[in-house]
């Protein structure tokens, strides 16, 4: 898996919004931006890399479908 980069954050962020999943969207964002004014970039890498294998096997699922 490639590890998680700036883009990833908006398109997961993006992905949950249009899934409908608005308060996960907003939580992500909120807890990325709380982790940034803390300086705890290995927390918000850790959030990014389970949303991010989250959201590949949510679209491995739906194509095979």
């Amino acid at each position: 898996m490639p590890e998680p980069r700036i883009e990833h954050y908006g398109c997961v962020a993006d992905m949950l919004s249009r899934a409908g999943r608005l308060d996960e969207a907003e939580e992500l964002i909120a807890l990325l931006a709380a982790c940034r004014a803390h300086g705890d970039v290995e927390r918000a890498e850790r959030v990014m890399r389970r949303r991010v294998a989250d959201a590949d096997a949510c679209r491995t699922r739906t194509r095979s479908r």
